[in-house]
């Protein structure tokens, strides 16, 4: 509606200009040719100004709709932002705090969206005094349907954790939720799991989310993919898979805005991963674990014919040291 009543609005200006034009020509045409009296010229005068006057009085009750139009919708846009605004303060709200550590875990993690809102989680609980929970997440589509489902996920999930045994139970019943509610139009892609610190190994399901990453001085390992999305399908289930921890592990999980950044399929953020991790050395921690994989990133993205990536950017980091 209010596109309609702007290229009106520029129409009625291009006619004006357009009939001023006319009425001159026209008049000086009638002088040339007929060579009309006084008395006539002035009622050719009087016809034509009349005329170019209508059309001006109709311009000018046009631009002030416009006007009204353009103001109306700038006051909504104002409103759309300050909402939008709004709901990403929520949605951070919601967030753990980006870094933390725990009796010789230290974790850390980066977010990065592509709107004010988005579909990606990530979350860590210190489930008991020696387990420490992790969950990378990244809900389908984008913006605010992604972003309501991120927070009924994160929501859902809290409640869960506490009262399941395994990390595969946890998916279990938050798919079946999930798919009871949306019916397989969204779901979720993520990783989730625990570090159990006394015993030195991790539990982990990975639900279709890009493959993660264990990095130590016993070589590569990686947390490959153990289930379908969650809440894709009904009854889904997840089998838990464990592995050991050594000191000094780093355990490195990132959203699909990142993989398919760094390349075509999984092995080529792995790669990018790889190097990121070799290049600082042993001693990095969580966070300079996701300021360089960031760094790298931004770097690969200068090289490429696009710069403005449309996805959700998250990274988690863990390191492994008792």
């Amino acid at each position: 509606m209010g596109d309609r009543r702007i290229r009106r609005g520029i129409v009625a200006a291009i006619l004006a200009f357009a009939v001023y034009g006319i009425a001159v020509g026209a008049e000086l045409l009638i002088i040339g040719v007929v060579h009309p009296s006084e008395q006539e010229l002035t009622w050719v005068s009087d016809a034509l100004l009349a005329v170019a006057f209508g059309f001006v009085t109709y311009l000018q009750l046009n631009l002030k709709a416009t006007r009204t139009v353009l103001t109306t919708l700038e006051r909504e846009r104002l409103v759309w932002e300050t909402e939008l605004s709004l709901a990403a303060e929520i949605q951070r709200g919601l967030l753990p705090p980006s870094s933390g550590q725990c009796c010789g875990l230290s974790w850390a993690a980066r977010l990065k969206q592509a709107h004010k809102v988005g579909g990606d989680l990530y979350d860590f609980v210190q489930l008991d005094s020696t387990r420490v929970l992790f969950i990378l997440g990244d809900i389908s589509g984008k913006g605010i349907p992604a972003a309501l489902l991120q927070s009924s996920a994160h929501t859902l999930l809290r409640m869960l954790i506490y009262s399941q045994t395994e990390p595969g139970s946890i998916l279990e019943v938050l798919s079946r939720s999930l798919h009871q509610e949306h019916k397989g139009a969204m779901f979720m892609t993520c990783i989730l799991g625990w570090v159990d610190i006394a015993k030195g190994t991790l539990s982990y399901v990975n639900a279709g989310h890009p493959t993660g990453l264990v990095f130590g001085a016993a070589g590569s390992r990686y947390l490959g993919s153990t289930g379908k999305p969650v809440g894709i399908l009904p009854n889904l289930s997840y089998p838990t898979q464990t592995i050991s921890l050594n000191a000094g592990d780093i355990v490195l999980l990132v959203s699909d805005g990142i993989a398919e950044q760094a390349g075509n399929g999984d092995l080529a953020w792995i790669r990018l991963a790889t190097s990121v991790l070799k290049v600082g050395g042993p001693g990095l921690d969580p966070d300079d674990i996701c300021n360089r994989l960031f760094l790298t990133l931004t770097q690969i993205s200068h090289r490429r014919p696009f710069e403005d990536w449309e996805d959700d950017q998250t990274a988690v980091a863990l390191r492994y040291e008792s």
